[in-house]
């Protein structure tokens, strides 16, 4: 086992104590109707994985719209660590995740691969979601 697979199950392990077990889905395959805007036909793709989710910051958040800070605010939008260990795919925007009970989407999510090959978390920023 490399050196960094092994970093990448003790990451998943970490992660697993402080936080708890993640699913995120992605619908692969279907067909979008231009004037729609609705996907049909799709199959769900899911990967589990072990996530925490990051305190709000107390401190200024200038950058951000008016809009998003509100939301900030109200513990809508937040940001989490996702294990990598053992994911069938990496997590990008639009990706769904359930964590402790609620459902999200993910604005983005950037991994730590300081191999180049394996990554071994990723952080990623996220918004509540109503389905």
């Amino acid at each position: 086992m490399s050196k960094y697979l092994a970093i990448q199950l003790k990451a998943l392990s970490a992660i697993g104590k402080a936080g708890g077990d993640a699913v995120i889905s992605r619908p692969f395959g279907g067909t979008l109707d231009p004037v729609t805007d609705v996907s049909t036909g799709d199959v769900i793709v899911s990967t589990t994985t072990k996530a925490v989710r990051l305190p709000a910051s107390g401190g200024k958040i200038q950058a951000f719209d008016a809009k998003f800070k509100e939301d900030l605010k109200k513990g809508l939008i937040t940001f989490f660590y996702i294990a990598a260990g053992g994911m069938t795919f990496s997590p990008e925007a639009g990706d769904k995740m359930t964590f402790g009970g609620k459902n999200w989407v993910l604005a983005g999510a950037t991994p730590l691969i300081p191999d180049g090959l394996t990554p071994l978390i990723y952080a990623a920023g996220a918004k509540e979601s109503v389905t």
